[in-house]
């Protein structure tokens, strides 16, 4: 089972990030007494107007704290950019607006229309 958190620190060496979106294994009370950590983080998602730089920035750090994968939603170039880091060497892809995204969340798979969000 999964949850997602808006806007609430992750736990990483470095620092405790809060990204926009969070997908995270565990339910609430998993995380009553402490943030999660990158390696609990299964996506992060960060949605960049003006920060775009900022939070490619981010991408190492999510890396270094063994997050899974992590997607970067350019609202101006209406872009996504997506970080796997789950490969032995991680892989960056962008899509388009019109692309359709699947994300295997435990045995359940969910499929996201970028349109809908960068429309």
């Amino acid at each position: 089972m999964s949850l997602s958190l808006c806007q609430l620190p992750i736990t990483t060496q470095r620092s405790e990030p809060e990204p926009d979106l969070a997908i995270v294994c565990g339910t609430h009370n998993d995380y009553r007494q402490h943030h999660p950590t990158g390696a609990d983080c299964r996506l992060i998602i960060e949605v960049a107007d003006t920060s775009l730089e900022k939070d490619r920035s981010k991408a190492a750090i999510y890396r270094e704290a063994g997050v899974q994968e992590y997607w970067i939603i350019n609202i101006n170039e209406k872009t996504l950019e997506c970080y796997d880091f789950t490969q032995t060497t991680p892989t960056t892809q962008m899509f388009a607006a019109d692309a359709r995204m699947t994300l295997s969340v435990g045995d359940s798979q969910i499929e996201i229309n970028l349109s809908t969000i960068l429309s």
